[in-house]
């Protein structure tokens, strides 16, 4: 019977195992499937430009993929795109960029043949010219990932805030006197308050001196009367 026991106590054992090995196997699984991507934030005045980064995570296993980017036309201009590190360091790469895919649409799509990606790193950056003030959503539809059994687990949209607020401020201000001027102005008012030190010292000496020579005259002029 404690042989029997012994035994019974090993199966337990032995399944046990073999289950928890399982679902961490399994949760392995579904982590490297589920792909997140995710767009940054970003901050500029009309006429400048900014540049967005569309990021993945769980990207390992991947043999491309698309996605429309959605943002306000009103608002910003994609320039130019290219892809990112993710996509260039697999062996064998390709993209392509729908820059006017649609009113405030573009495309983006990679293929990676090999399957050779990064677990994460940039899938493209995009660059906007900023049109006008507002703040826009950078969203994401339409996401196909390759293989076909491979899962969208997450996609975290973007920003983009443009406001010339400061502007008007910054060239009303008054510029301010470089240091170098001020030092002159400095060593000016030494120099002028050195100069008229010296001309009052200089006054004193003179009269000092003619009233010295008043008092020798009065006494040669007496010395000589008699």
């Amino acid at each position: 019977m404690i042989t029997l026991l012994k035994v019974n106590i090993k199966k337990v054992l032995l399944i046990t195992a073999a289950l928890t090995l399982a679902l961490s196997f399994k949760g392995d699984v579904y982590a490297g499937e589920g792909l997140k991507l995710t767009a940054t934030e970003d901050e500029g005045k009309p006429g400048e430009q900014v540049v967005i980064e569309i990021n993945a995570e769980n990207a390992a296993g991947t043999e491309g993929g698309q996605f429309l980017l959605n943002f306000d036309q009103d608002l910003l201009d994609p320039v130019a795109a290219d892809s990112g590190q993710l996509v260039e360091d697999a062996e064998s790469n390709l993209f392509m960029v729908n820059k006017e895919y649609g009113e405030g649409q573009l495309k983006f799509m990679w293929v990676t043949a090999l399957a050779d990606t990064a677990d994460s790193g940039t899938v493209c950056e995009i660059t906007f010219d900023l049109l006008g003030e507002g703040t826009t959503a950078l969203e994401f539809t339409e996401i196909v990932v390759s293989p076909d059994d491979f899962t969208v687990a997450e996609a975290v949209s973007g920003k983009v805030r443009i406001d010339d607020a400061g502007v008007d401020k910054e060239e009303n201000e008054e510029p301010e006197q470089p240091e170098e001027d001020n030092r002159e102005e400095e060593v000016a008012a030494a120099e002028a308050e050195t100069n008229g030190t010296a001309l009052v010292i200089g006054l004193i000496v003179v009269a000092a001196l003619a009233a010295v020579g008043y008092v020798a005259f009065r006494k040669f002029k007496k010395s000589a009367k008699y």
